[in-house]
């Protein structure tokens, strides 16, 4: 059995706290479902790609306002879906194919129980959402941290 110093359960906001220095000891991925997390897939990208298109259809109701001819004569629902889709798939794949091919990572991508990691003389129930980090990586991992931005406008203003 394998033994790994940092296991990440799931390649949604986890994925960032790969260390770059493999001197840390190795480190596992697991992720068994679509790559990015909830974020990329279901939630923040796709939600910004619907909300520009509906921003764009908003723009023609008011072009007359600037002088412009122009009128939404409809919209094509399935060609939006797909549009919104083939991006977060893109995105997906591209994250799935870099952790696979980095030397810093293990990508483990079948994950089936019993869902129970031991670290050292303890048993962590994995699906209850418990960790462990081991001691040598809690610098690395609190200096990942601290590189997230909490103020989700903080990128803007930078």
């Amino acid at each position: 059995m394998p033994h790994f110093s940092l296991v990440i359960i799931g390649s949604g906001s986890g994925n960032v706290l790969v260390p770059d220095d493999r001197a840390q000891g190795p480190v596992a991925l697991i992720e068994s479902g679509a790559f990015g997390g909830t974020c990329i897939n279901r939630g923040c990208i796709p939600s910004k790609i619907l909300i520009q298109t509906a921003q764009v259809a908003e723009q023609v109701r008011h072009a007359p306002e600037f002088g412009i001819e122009a009128r939404l004569t409809g919209v094509d629902w399935p060609a939006i879906r797909d549009r919104t889709f083939t991006r977060t798939d893109w995105h997906s794949a591209a994250g799935r194919r870099h952790r696979a091919e980095s030397d810093k990572v293990t990508l483990i991508e079948v994950f089936t129980a019993p869902q129970i990691a031991t670290v050292g003389a303890r048993e962590q129930d994995l699906a209850r959402g418990q960790y462990w980090i081991h001691p040598a990586l809690t610098e690395v991992v609190e200096n990942a941290l601290l590189k997230l931005p909490l103020d989700p406008d903080a990128r803007r203003r930078a």
